[in-house]
């Protein structure tokens, strides 16, 4: 059998101011003091308050959301038709007993009278914040008041510093009987659980009072994450870690959403959740990344995802991770350039480089430094350097680029701007040319002498 924790009597416990509205959103406990007052008056019920008239003792439970111990409109299973018959507890205690959603049993008798009261604590928690309970009417054939599956979180999931709760009378539709009597015929075929507000005996009064009122909290260790490198290379994997404010004594799971910023769905791999040992206060996972095509940096977003009852979310709760492209290779080293001289100009010509978008040639004089003032960018070779002077012997090298950066410079080679030799006029041709006819027929005619 399940052991469960057993909320009995708190006599003379002290109420404390409730917290105030804005309480840690962390806190993942929460006790309530809670308090049973009877309304059994002649004016709930008008007809009359019978001499023998009680609440019987309070059952229920501390439970999640994934059961439902009874409902009105759904049929009285056998321990809440014993309660509602007989006030007895055994079978409905069985029953909670039994429930795997169940964490704590109630079990709180109530002082006898029509307006008998009850006080005692409870503990919930955030994965267990509802709260059933029930209590005959005695005497009556099978009238009962009592709550179903109160949850005491509001709809920010904040714990109420006050809930109170007018009870009405509810029918269990396993019993006969419109008086205050007990020992009635059953059923047949067996009803459903009805309000009975308002109808026979009862007016629209209500027959008691729940009231719940916060006493404390218990704040949750808070959970933040991190993911390093960050940017990251694309085609490297990329560590995340959770990392909690303090240590759980249980190994927690920490679950994660993976959602896209710039990068595309299959730009980086999968990371459902990561697990933090008992004892431990960081717990990593990886998230695997894709060398693709694109030469663009991209994003993606790693945030917590539905958190357990026993952390809450810290800072930061999400990180955004960018992939570093990677880009093209910078180009190979271009060879050594040729220099052919010109008027005043250099031609420097050299073997194209694969995967080269630009070329950047450099040149100086003597002694002079390489500057970003003496060169020139061209998308192929060769480069003409104009405005140079005649004469003076120039150092020239060359650097291939691309989207991927910048290779090398390569060796150097020289050359000498010259000016060219100045052609004869045509005249001077001329009579230079009749010098030379001379010449030759003086030497023939010697040679004939």
């Amino acid at each position: 059998m399940r052991r469960f924790g057993v909320v009995l009597a708190a006599g003379g416990v002290l109420l404390l101011s409730p917290p105030a509205a804005g309480q840690d959103a962390g806190a993942s406990k929460a006790t309530y003091e809670v308090t049973f007052q009877g309304n059994w008056t002649l004016e709930s019920t008008p007809g009359g308050v019978v001499s023998n008239a009680h609440f019987t003792t309070l059952i229920g439970a501390v439970h999640n959301d994934d059961v439902t111990f009874w409902r009105s409109g759904g049929r009285a299973s056998p321990g809440v038709e014993e309660v509602a018959e007989t006030g007895f507890t055994s079978r409905f205690r069985s029953e909670l007993e039994a429930s795997p959603h169940a964490a704590a049993l109630i079990s709180q008798g109530v002082a006898f009278g029509g307006t008998g009261s009850a006080s005692f604590s409870i503990e919930v928690t955030t994965d267990h914040s509802l709260v059933t309970l029930l209590s005959m009417i005695g005497p009556s054939p099978d009238w009962f008041v009592g709550i179903s599956g109160r949850s005491l979180l509001d709809a920010s999931d904040r714990w109420e510093p006050r809930v109170e709760i007018d009870l009405f009378p509810y029918d269990a539709g396993t019993e006969e009987g419109d008086e205050f009597s007990l020992s009635n015929p059953a059923t047949d075929p067996q009803g459903v659980i009805t309000s009975i507000r308002g109808t026979g005996p009862f007016s629209n009064e209500p027959m008691a009072r729940l009231t719940f009122v916060l006493t404390a909290t218990e704040a949750r260790p808070t959970v933040s994450l991190s993911a390093s490198p960050d940017p990251v290379d694309e085609g490297s994997p990329v560590t995340v870690t959770a990392t909690l404010s303090q240590a759980l004594p249980d190994d927690v799971t920490i679950p994660l959403t993976l959602t896209v910023g710039t990068a595309e769905p299959d730009d980086f791999g999968p990371l459902e959740s990561i697990t933090i040992d008992g004892g431990s206060t960081t717990g990593t996972g990886e998230v695997t990344t894709v060398d693709d095509a694109d030469h663009d940096d991209e994003t993606f977003l790693v945030a917590l995802g539905r958190l357990p009852s026993s952390v809450a979310a810290g800072a930061p709760s999400s990180v955004e991770v960018t992939i570093r492209d990677a880009g093209p290779a910078p180009p190979e080293r271009p060879g050594q350039p040729v220099v052919t001289p010109g008027d005043g100009a250099l031609e420097v010509s050299w073997a194209a480089v694969p995967g080269a978008e630009r070329y950047t040639v450099q040149w100086r004089s003597g002694s002079e430094e390489y500057a970003d003032a003496r060169q020139q960018t061209v998308a192929t070779p060769p480069a003409t350097l104009s405005g140079l002077t005649n004469g003076v012997a120039y150092t020239v090298r060359v650097r291939a680029s691309n989207a991927g950066g910048d290779s090398d410079w390569s060796a150097e080679a020289t050359g000498t701007p010259l000016q060219p030799v100045p052609a004869l006029p045509a005249a001077g041709a001329g009579l230079l040319g009749l010098l030379l006819a001379l010449l030759g027929g003086r030497r023939r005619s010697c040679r004939r002498a």
